[in-house]
């Protein structure tokens, strides 16, 4: 039997004790239970999950602002505030001489970084660490197009380094 409000407003039901119907309030409120498919649970789960998986942050690499004067027969880089960087870094460069003097002067770099230096064949003259501080020579080469070549693995600090044709 349906529950029935009574004049005074409460709910009352009947149910059968003893053989006699017997007419009682309610003490509870009533609920429903609906039942739910499991699968219906799913589709946002898999959802939940696929965006707790996924890293939205955007990673991008860090600044490399070199400072560069490349005319003939001169050749300057400088660069700041490496932080751990990584990567080749390829430059031409216009010699007249069969060598060249290099002057390095690091500050505080920790990491690798090399230089290379190629002359107008392609002929590797030079690598050294940019680590190294001081004034060093070319193995003497081919004037033309040289090549100056960088290769940053994991450094961190600052590097300047200047080429020049040495003066007879």
């Amino acid at each position: 039997m349906p529950p029935v409000t009574a004049e005074s407003g409460v709910s009352v039901g009947y149910s059968l004790v003893g053989g006699r119907i017997v007419r009682r309030p309610f003490t509870a409120t009533l609920t429903f239970e609906v039942t739910v498919s499991r699968t219906r649970f799913l589709a946002p789960l898999a959802a939940l999950a696929l965006l707790a998986a996924c890293d939205t942050r955007v990673v991008t690499e860090p600044p490399f602002q070199p400072q560069i004067v490349n005319v003939r027969n001169d050749f300057a880089f400088q660069v700041t505030d490496l932080d751990l960087f990584t990567s080749d870094v390829v430059y031409t460069w216009q010699s007249d001489g069969r060598a060249a003097t290099v002057v390095q002067t690091p500050s505080v770099l920790t990491g690798a970084a090399t230089l290379f230096i190629a002359d107008g064949s392609g002929v590797q003259v030079y690598q050294r660490s940019l680590g190294e501080n001081g004034t060093f020579s070319t193995q003497a080469g081919v004037p033309g197009t040289w090549t100056v070549r960088l290769k940053f693995s994991e450094a961190s600090g600052a590097a300047t380094f200047h080429l020049t044709k040495p003066v007879p």
